[in-house]
């Protein structure tokens, strides 16, 4: 009879309140007048949840009804079942329950506060953590609220459900959103959507009941900020790292920690403090936590010149992501961005298709930092390859987008990794003041390390100052500086052997390039050759290296010719040859399975080497892998 009413009052456009007079007689004389005592008492009790289990009933109220006393309320339309629960949970009508909770806080104003209390312990231990917010909140008790919402509010932030956190807040009375734990929670998923702003505020608003919780809280959050508006070696300078025994907050605290000493380039610490939080974070289920000390992870064996692990760890990441129902973040963007940054050093996807990819991440991220990076990112590919591009705006855009800024704080590691592409790039483009400008707000990050005297002996090379260029790049191999990237050593010494070349000697630029090789060979660090000039590509094509060409030598001289699309240079009969060729067939077998001569044959090897620039025929082999022939479907007999 009650839902007839309701349903009634619905299609009329009415809304129907438990308090209103005529409803209020209603509900007496029609409902819970023929109840007796001790229902009464449970409905009562009950009322105080949206939802509950048989469980749930039992703790609010010490004599709960029997399952055939509940379905006796379900037939009276007093109860129903919730839907989509397991356990089952049941609720009371909408009206009757806004009715039931006036009478009870209108008799018993404490009873109400115990039964919310109650009721946010259990749905924090069912995991159940957005209603266990709301009836912390409605205690009233400064306590209580900061330890539910330091336990549920930041669990549901680090497993992804930033904006379910944001639309419970929300719907708080004002007076209990200007509860310091609130305001702090809200901080909290602010600077995880990448608004700083108002955590800022919340970091300067005075505290009257700070506690261990409050502190630690305070300290994540301070270093949240930090991480994302710079300032994160102060803060860290200040800042004592340690358990408290809150895991959800042990956990946020961890990670910035990680992301901070990530950002300052102490790698160790950075892999400690991930590999806490990912240890934390599986038991505790939150997923967006351990998906970000995962990127971390990725990031510093990036860093460490490990790049086919962080390559390998940036499809595992994808796979965990996905199991973990891609919860939301620009996290998310970040790890694509280190990913296809380590695939692009290895050469593993054409600079267009990382473009592509790199672009798509930047429309999926707000938050400014990465948004710019990754931005920097696509104008640095697209430098050679767009175009009607003009020269100077692609500079500009480089500048802008790479250049160091302390609002904008990213891991000195990238400003290492990235410097070198970009000097070499604006060189290209015929930006010689503004290469020097970014060189110049490079040395505010990188003053000291050999990567500055890299950068600087780049840029004399440029100009042809060979003399200075010499003379700067032995600074970085006597260890004036420390290298803060393995691979930053490929570039001084194919630098060098650029040199050389240019000073005529060719047998030192030939061990220069040797080393390079050697250097890059255990990781397959391709791209750095790509980038160094004709001189390197040249220098390869020779094949006259000190020893005899390498495997991996050969795989980059097939990595060169591939990205520079010399196989469109080659016949069909020159592509049959070559695929038949990488799979060791011998020119008298070629000419037999061709059916034509043996000095046919020989003339289309000496045209394929000659177009390829090798000489041998391992190198043609290494080619033809990385333009993806294969003599089965190439053969012009089938």
């Amino acid at each position: 009879m009650m839902h007839i009413a309701a349903d009634s009052h619905r299609k009329l456009g009415v809304h129907l309140r438990g308090d209103e007079p005529v409803v209020v007689n209603y509900l007496l004389e029609e409902v819970v007048g023929g109840l007796d005592g001790e229902l009464l008492e449970f409905l009562l009790a009950t009322s105080i949840p949206e939802t509950f289990t048989l469980d749930l009933a039992a703790l609010l109220f010490s004599e709960a009804p029997t399952l055939e006393s509940v379905q006796a309320l379900i037939r009276l339309n007093i109860l129903k079942e919730a839907d989509a629960y397991d356990p089952i949970r049941y609720q009371l009508h909408p009206v009757l329950r806004d009715f039931l909770l006036t009478r009870l806080k209108d008799r018993d104003p404490g009873r109400v506060r115990s039964l919310e209390r109650a009721a946010a312990e259990w749905f924090a231990e069912e995991q159940d953590y957005v209603p266990a917010i709301r009836h912390a909140v409605a205690t009233g008790d400064p306590d209580f609220v900061w330890g539910i919402l330091s336990r549920c509010g930041v669990q549901l932030i680090l497993m992804g459900h930033t904006d379910d956190v944001s639309r419970v807040l929300g719907q708080l009375p004002r007076s209990s959103r200007k509860d310091a734990a609130v305001q702090m929670l809200i901080a909290t998923a602010d600077v995880m959507r990448g608004h700083a702003g108002a955590a800022a505020v919340a970091l300067t608003t005075p505290d009257d009941v700070a506690s261990v919780i409050t502190n630690q809280w305070r300290t994540g959050l301070g270093l949240h900020v930090a991480n994302q508006r710079g300032g994160i070696d102060e803060v860290l300078s200040r800042t004592t790292v340690e358990s408290m025994g809150q895991s959800q907050l042990d956990i946020y605290v961890s990670l910035q920690a990680a992301r901070g000493e990530l950002h300052l380039g102490h790698l160790d610490r950075a892999d400690r403090y991930a590999l806490r939080v990912l240890d934390r974070a599986r038991l505790e289920r939150a997923s967006v936590a351990e998906l970000q000390a995962t990127i971390v992870r990725n990031a510093s064996a990036l860093f460490r010149g490990r790049v086919r692990a962080a390559a390998a760890g940036g499809e595992r990441f994808e796979r965990r992501w996905q199991d973990l129902d891609e919860p939301r973040g620009a996290f998310t963007a970040l790890n694509l961005a280190w990913w296809y940054w380590a695939r692009y050093e290895l050469m593993q996807e054409r600079p267009g298709q990382l473009r592509r990819l790199v672009h798509a991440a930047a429309e999926i991220s707000s938050a400014p930092t990465i948004v710019r990076g990754i931005r920097g990112l696509v104008a640095l590919t697209r430098v050679g390859d767009s175009e009607g591009t003009d020269s100077h705006d692609a500079a500009v855009s480089l500048l802008e987008l790479l250049s160091p800024r302390e609002d904008m704080p990213v891991p000195v590691h990238w400003h290492a990794m990235i410097a070198p592409f970009v000097v070499r790039a604006l060189g290209r483009l015929g930006e010689p003041h503004l290469r020097d400008e970014f060189i110049g707000a490079t040395d505010r990050v990188l003053d000291g390390t050999s990567e500055m005297h890299l950068l600087r002996a780049t840029a004399a090379m440029q100009d042809q100052r060979h003399g200075e260029a010499s003379d700067v790049l032995a600074l970085a191999f006597e260890g004036a500086g420390p290298w803060l990237l393995h691979a930053s050593s490929i570039d001084a010494w194919l630098l060098a052997a650029d040199l050389h070349v240019q000073q005529g000697q060719l047998e030192q630029a030939q061990i220069a390039l040797d080393t390079a090789l050697r250097i890059a060979e255990p990781e397959g660090l391709v791209r750095r050759f790509a980038d160094a000039g004709p001189a390197i590509a040249q220098l390869l094509a020779s094949r006259s290296v000190v020893d005899a060409p390498s495997a991996f030598a050969s795989r980059v001289q097939g990595r060169l010719l591939s990205a520079i699309g010399q196989e469109d240079h080659l016949t069909p009969r020159e592509r049959v040859v070559l695929a038949a060729l990488s799979r060791n067939a011998t020119l008298r077998e070629i000419a037999r399975q061709e059916f034509v001569s043996h000095n046919t044959v020989k003339t289309h090897t000496r045209n394929i080497y000659r177009k390829l620039g090798v000489s041998d025929r391992r190198s043609a082999a290494a080619a033809a892998r990385d333009l993806g022939l294969s003599y089965g479907q190439l053969s012009l007999g089938l």
